[in-house]
């Protein structure tokens, strides 16, 4: 996330995986949040080991806490629902995390207006369909009707170009104008 590519609107939510470059991104959209605009921006932070990328990679590590509240004194040490040790997890999981990620979503989604997840791009690829994220890239969308699930819920990865199921809880994409979002 850069000054050139601010959130589309403000969360009230923040959730993000435990690795250190997810804690760095989260920072970069408070710091845009709070620098773009005129009243303080109250959003609530969670922390979830299920966001962590699809795969290992050497810059998945976490901090232990006390480095963490240090370096990121706006997230909480204790909000991990997992630990702020980096889990190791296998592409093999990926969709069963995925689908609990997105029905962690659909629930806090009747207290909550606007939720940004900051994740990994693989991890990305088994929670919503379509093509790979860019770095920087924001994308909106909503839960399916039941209907939609039943149509649209088998597709091909774009990272492993294996069918997967994208279901039960589908994501499909939106557009975001003005601070709503648009279907």
């Amino acid at each position: 996330m850069t000054k050139a590519n601010p959130p589309p609107n403000k969360p009230d939510l923040l959730i993000l995986s435990s690795t250190t470059r997810s804690r760095e991104s989260t920072w970069c959209v408070l710091r845009s949040l709070h620098c773009n605009s005129l009243a303080p921006v109250k959003t609530d932070i969670e922390v979830w080991s299920d966001l962590q990328e699809a795969h290992d990679t050497v810059c998945d590590e976490g901090l232990v806490p006390d480095d963490s509240s240090v370096k990121f004194p706006r997230i909480d040490p204790t909000a991990s629902d997992g630990g702020w040790e980096y889990v190791t997890y296998g592409s093999g999981d990926a969709t069963a995390r995925a689908e609990r990620v997105r029905q962690r979503v659909k629930r806090l989604s009747g207290s909550y207006r606007n939720i940004f997840l900051i994740t990994h791009g693989s991890f990305i690829t088994f929670l919503v369909k379509g093509e790979k994220f860019e770095i920087d890239e924001w994308r909106s969308y909503r839960f399916a009707s039941e209907w939609e699930v039943e149509e649209a819920r088998h597709d091909f990865n774009c990272d492993t170009y294996v069918e997967q199921d994208y279901g039960p809880t589908l994501l499909l994409p939106t557009s975001v104008v003005d601070d709503k979002v648009s279907t």
